[in-house]
């Protein structure tokens, strides 16, 4: 499949929080967009109580892929870093990708129960660009950093509506980290698709054109 079918987001963070896809531009909270990225510039978030988000989604997902890139200065190792957020209308998690106690993590949260992927390796680094996916077929959840898959678990996965995209870091952690270039697909691409879309950053972002 082709790399735009079923994106429903992309921020590419050069100096706005504007979605190229669907326009559902993020609200800037605190953050800062005057670091180098990628591609241009980033988003900078700094111990304080900085976020992107936007409300009011009501978009239904049966299957659900989140990227982004993400450059630590600092990595907790007590606390909860959150690197990005979906929420339904009744403040539950769609789905979320932080680090925690020195791992990745990455929770499926499905009205009663969540699903959790948190592999002891590779650990998170700092002052490196990390491309850091996570999927959900409707059954399976995968994991990938740097386009390695590095987790895979069942999970439960009912249909959901999510309601807010939240990027940013947790009330109780916040942290001094830099993110770039976020995307979102109402579906779970491939694993050639996240090798694909790891080494485009480079060159090419959406519509994936040269």
């Amino acid at each position: 499949m082709a790399l735009t079918d079923n994106l429903y987001a992309f921020y590419k963070f050069n100096g706005d929080a504007t979605d190229a896809v669907w326009s559902n531009n993020l609200t800037v909270n605190g953050a800062t967009s005057s670091w180098s990225g990628l591609i241009g510039s980033c988003y900078d978030f700094d111990w304080v109580n900085d976020n992107l988000n936007k409300t009011g989604l009501s978009k239904s997902f049966t299957a659900i892929t989140a990227s982004v890139w993400f450059n630590a200065d600092t990595i907790s190792g007590g606390g909860e870093s959150r690197v990005f957020h979906m929420e339904n209308s009744s403040n539950q998690s769609v789905i979320y990708l932080e680090t925690y106690l020195g791992k990745y993590y990455a929770i499926c949260w499905v009205g009663w129960a969540n699903w959790v992927l948190n592999p002891t390796s590779p650990t998170p680094a700092t002052w490196a660009w990390t491309h850091y996916v996570i999927t959900h077929t409707g059954s399976t959840m995968e994991m990938y950093i740097n386009w390695s898959s590095v987790a895979t678990w069942w999970s439960a996965w009912f249909s959901v509506t999510a309601d807010e995209i939240i990027v940013w870091g947790t009330t109780s952690s916040w942290w001094d980290w830099r993110i770039d270039a976020v995307w979102v697909w109402d579906r779970a691409i491939s694993a050639a698709e996240v090798t694909e879309l790891y080494n485009w950053w480079a060159w090419k972002e959406y519509p994936f054109t040269s």
